[in-house]
């Protein structure tokens, strides 16, 4: 049995992103072209898309274009010219929700179905693999037992999210923005209505939780579950973050790289689905990096508290606590603010002292308090620059610039409103910051040099080939086995990203090669590898068509784009059949579809905007299809659903026997962080469940949205007033 290859798929904002994130581990990259993206704001030119793809394929990294918003009637002709437009730049595969895609005309390029599709259950998988969706990115909210059903349902590729932020909604099915401003997430304008601050409303009026970001989850960290993952049936591990930094990328692909060979070093059945090996470099710190808080969600079926409390935005890591806030605040071994102390962090806390600095530069006490200084106590070092944020217990974030760190004192621009019991953390850390720019990984791929008699062949770590003739006019060398060690040590040297061993030299007699004409064959060997690999995979793409399907697209026209298909029972009875464009040189296979797949109605969040998704839809059996919301807006919409429950976040579930979450005992949720515990805001609502009248209703700017509970499902709606 062949073994599996895992890929580490990185988000990528932009080109340069996107190399970052290949050089440190990446086996894969998404980015968006200029248009369809679920992120308006990440798009990019096609031919910076072209510049990322060859990079990447100098590694047999893959790079995938997101084109996952749903698609109106008077765009598919652009939504079709951009895809053979990312086809010819080198893009590997498209990441698609609109259905009506695979109807178009078409280059022979991969579809990866989007979590943009709600995939949920075993006959939805099913259904889109039949579509001709060679991978499937699974919604976020499953659990392994779950995964593993739809691995047993599909031959497909699963793609799973292991790491950043969470839609509270299933994924493609909130319409939440769409309502409030007509900004559609399914168009890649989402506002983010779930990371506001909401009043939570009884049906009688009374105030249960009060401006708080109570549809706000943490963000996913699966580190510890990969081997889980990969055992359940998923093969790429994808990381969330397009409109992330490329500090927050490097990071986290390097963590995941390095979490994942770790997981291939004992597990011969896997291996790495791209070529290169990491060598220096930084270290990588995910806590230093944008967070909200981490959680595994639902992977393990069972619920636990998700709500990322105050921080809609990233708090990063935990630093320590305000210990004291007043005029005089005391220092270990019994000195007072006034004293010094050097800092020294050897795993001890180290108590900063904390003043504000007036406009002309003096230092001054604390706002908050008259006269008075503010000490820290924490368990890391702190640098000039770093980002802070205070974190009241009742409520409220402060976050600010520590200007100047100065052994243990900390001055800031204004100190006013921290006190004593504040939680502090560090959201950006300057140092940090810093190593990731200067001290990037080089990745490297091994290649073996044997110097024979009349021609020096290269071979890489992939077995790709490339093999030059030697200088026929070369005199023999005066000194044999000075020459030879000249070619070895000419010939082991690094060109670009080869690393080059000459293993043998196997000339009789040795003849002599000037440093210089050894040095430009290791170079032009080094460019016949990158064209030996390029060629390969671009063999393999124009190998797709098979000869009947040659002659048939000679004779098509783009008048003339015809869909073919045929039902049967059994899929070995199935033709196969294709859609051209009028150059003749673009094609896509398409399998065939089978009726009966699914039946009923294909309501508002199957998200049909246009006729050929509506097409597609109907031959998979439903019945009747709606339109989707965005072009009709249903008035008692569902315009969330989620498996995330306020009730529970309240501690108001009639199901709950404790309230006390268990943090799970990895490094990454540690329960020395407070922030990963129980919050006194929502341990509990004002009133005990059973005085609790139904509905519940948030609350926003004299907004309201009506909460719906379905306990046997284990879900909750949020819905329009």
């Amino acid at each position: 049995m062949q073994p599996v290859k895992l890929e580490l798929l990185a988000p990528a904002k932009n080109k340069d992103i996107g190399i970052a994130a290949i050089d440190c581990g990446a086996d894969a990259v998404y980015i968006a072209g200029p248009a369809f993206g679920a992120r308006a704001a990440a798009g990019n030119p096609v031919s910076e898309i072209a510049q990322l793809c060859d990079y990447a394929h100098r590694f047999s990294a893959k790079i995938y274009a997101t084109v996952n918003t749903i698609v109106f009637e008077d765009e598919i002709a652009q939504a079709q010219e951009l895809i053979r437009e990312l086809y010819s730049a080198g893009v590997d595969a498209l990441i698609v929700q609109d259905l009506g895609i695979t109807r178009m005309a078409l280059p022979p390029i991969e579809l990866h179905a989007s979590t943009q599709c709600a995939i949920r259950t075993p006959q939805q998988a099913v259904a889109l693999e039949r579509l001709g969706f060679t991978r499937l990115i699974l919604e976020r909210q499953l659990s392994l037992p779950e995964i593993r059903a739809i691995r047993e349902a599909v031959g497909c590729e699963l793609e799973f999210f292991v790491h950043g932020a969470i839609c509270v909604s299933y994924s493609g099915n909130c319409y939440l923005s769409q309502y409030l401003t007509g900004r559609s997430a399914n168009r890649g304008a989402c506002i983010q209505a779930c990371r506001s601050y909401y009043d939570v409303v009884d049906a009688e009026g009374r105030v249960l939780a009060r401006d708080r970001s109570i549809l706000s989850p943490k963000d996913y960290c699966l580190a510890e579950r990969l081997e889980e993952l990969a055992d359940a049936g998923i093969c790429s591990f994808k990381i969330e973050g397009r409109l992330k930094s490329g500090a927050y990328v490097k990071n986290l692909v390097r963590y995941y790289r390095s979490r994942l060979d770790s997981l291939l070093s004992r597990r011969p059945e896997y291996v790495q689905a791209s070529s290169g090996v990491l060598e220096g470099g930084f270290t990588p710190n995910p806590a230093a990096t944008f967070n909200r808080g981490y959680t595994e969600f639902y992977i393990d079926g069972s619920r636990a508290r998700w709500n990322s409390l105050e921080s809609t935005k990233s708090i990063g890591e935990y630093i320590g606590a305000v210990v004291e806030a007043g005029r005089h605040c005391s220092l270990p071994g019994g000195k007072t603010s006034e004293g010094q102390q050097d800092t020294q962090i050897n795993g001890a806390p180290v108590r900063y002292r904390c003043f504000a600095q007036s406009a002309d530069g003096q230092r001054n006490s604390c706002q908050r308090q008259s006269s008075g200084q503010i000490v820290i106590e924490a368990g890391k070092q702190l640098f000039s620059g770093d980002g802070l944020v205070f974190v009241r217990p009742q409520g409220g974030i402060i976050g600010m610039r520590a200007d100047v760190v100065d052994g243990d004192r900390i001055t800031f621009k204004s100190t006013e409103g921290i006190a004593a019991g504040d939680k502090v953390y560090r959201n950006y850390n300057i140092k940090f910051e810093k190593e990731l720019q200067a001290n990037m990984p080089r990745r490297k791929i091994d290649v073996e040099v044997v110097f024979g008699q009349d021609s020096v062949t290269a071979v890489d770590a992939d077995g790709y080939e490339a093999c030059l003739p030697l200088p026929a006019d070369a005199p023999l060398a005066d000194k044999q086995e000075a020459a030879a060690d000249n070619i070895r040590r000419n010939m082991g040297k690094r060109t670009g990203h080869f690393d080059f061993l000459c293993s043998a030299v196997a000339q009789s007699p040795v003849r002599f090669y000037p440093a210089a004409a050894l040095n430009a064959l290791r170079r032009d060997l080094a460019d016949g590898l990158v064209n030996a690999r390029l060629g390969a995979r671009q063999k393999s793409r124009g190998g797709k068509l098979s000869d009947t399907q040659r002659d048939t697209q000679s004779a098509c026209t783009i008048n003339e784009c015809k869909h073919i298909s045929q039902h049967a029972d059994n899929q070995s009875d199935t033709l196969h059949a294709c859609e051209s464009v009028a150059n003749g040189s673009f094609w896509r296979q398409v399998p065939p579809q089978r009726s009966q797949a699914l039946t009923g109605t294909a309501d508002y969040t199957v998200n049909c905007a246009n006729h050929l998704a509506r097409e597609v839809l109907a031959d998979m059996g439903y019945e009747k299809v709606e339109d989707a919301y965005e072009l009709r807006p249903v008035a008692d919409a569902a315009l969330m659903r989620s498996r995330y429950c306020v009730k529970y976040e309240l501690g108001l579930c009639p199901k709950l026997r404790s309230m006390q979450d268990t943090p799970p005992s990895q490094s990454l949720h540690s329960s020395h962080d407070p922030h990963t515990a129980q919050d006194p805001r929502l341990s509990q609502s004002p009133l005990p469940a059973q005085k609790v009248k139904e509905p519940l209703w948030l609350v926003n700017a004299g907004k309201k949205l009506r909460l719906t509970f379905d306990c046997k499902r284990c879900e909750m709606t949020v819905q329009a007033r």
